[in-house]
């Protein structure tokens, strides 16, 4: 066990800054001195350690609520990670690593969309051109289908591989 039975002892002091929410308008820097802890036992497996706090992650600049709050700004607000990371005097990839950790549990979750009852396709990307062919018409009413209903029908066997209620509701 780390540290048990008092062979633990204070080594030295680290400072720490961290980015966190802006207050009355202005910039927020949080100082924290973690303790650098050293074990005295023979036996201990892990000699050195640091003080670790619930409210900021290992390894990074922002306090856990800055990151939860560029993750909605991002998220639910749309706001271009740049613009965050101008905001809060942090680089891009310290905002977007901020959106991935708080982020992806979030778009993983399989209860954030309820049951599928209806698929629409979107035939504007569905049907785009690339090297093998030449741009269609997507699933809607064939005005001048150059396929003679093939693309159709490749659509309907694409979809005939899927398992699910909303497959049958979708022919």
């Amino acid at each position: 066990m780390v540290g048990a039975a008092g062979g633990r002892s204070s080594q030295d002091r680290v400072e720490r800054v961290f980015r966190d929410l802006p207050c009355f308008g202005r910039p927020v820097r949080l100082v924290w001195w973690k303790r650098r802890w050293r074990c005295r036992q023979v036996i201990c497996a892990v000699r050195t350690w640091t003080e670790t706090s619930a409210g900021i992650s290992t390894r990074t600049v922002l306090t856990r609520r800055c990151g939860w709050e560029m993750c909605r700004q991002v998220g639910a607000n749309a706001r271009p990670v740049a613009q965050l990371a101008r905001e809060f005097g942090v680089e891009w990839w310290t905002v977007m690593n901020a959106v991935i950790e708080h982020g992806t549990p979030l778009v993983e979750d399989s209860n954030r969309v309820g049951t599928v009852t209806t698929l629409g396709l979107d035939e504007t990307s569905f049907l785009k051109a690339n090297r093998r062919r030449h741009r269609v018409r997507g699933p809607g009413p064939p005005t001048h289908d150059r396929s003679g209903g093939r693309q159709r029908r490749q659509q309907h066997q694409g979809l005939a591989c899927r398992s699910g209620p909303w497959v049958a509701a979708s022919s």
